[in-house]
């Protein structure tokens, strides 16, 4: 089950928002604090690489619904890992808003899971 992977890579995402930088530390933390295997390894570090790469272009496809800068940090990020899976990873639209919007019901407010669904589903 990817769910655990996914949440790292959420978390991983979620700090780069704040940095704006890649943390090896913080990433070797999470694989060796967990009991990943190496497809769930791959996984994490495709989608956080995917999202340092294309930040400013995931941005762009955001910016005609709404502005990340204006959006609470823990949406932008489950968006960002929605749209880096999708781009990078091969995981279709539809299961990748499903679980974007699982993670924001875990990390959000009470709005967020209808919010990043909406974001997602314009995109």
């Amino acid at each position: 089950m990817r769910t655990k992977a996914r949440e790292a890579a959420y978390k991983l995402i979620f700090q780069y928002l704040f940095n704006k930088d890649e943390d090896p530390i913080f990433l070797k933390e999470i694989i060796e604090n967990n009991e990943y295997d190496q497809n769930d390894i791959d996984y994490i570090k495709t989608v956080f690489n995917g999202v340092v790469k294309e930040f400013s272009e995931f941005n762009l496809k955001v910016e005609g619904i709404s502005t990340f800068e204006r959006m609470f940090k823990c949406d932008v990020a489950v968006i960002l890992l929605s749209l880096s899976e999708q781009k990078f990873y091969a995981v279709t639209k539809a299961i990748s808003i499903n679980e974007a919007v699982e993670i924001a019901k875990i990390y959000g407010t009470e709005k967020s899971p209808a919010f990043v669904n909406g974001i997602l589903g314009k995109l």
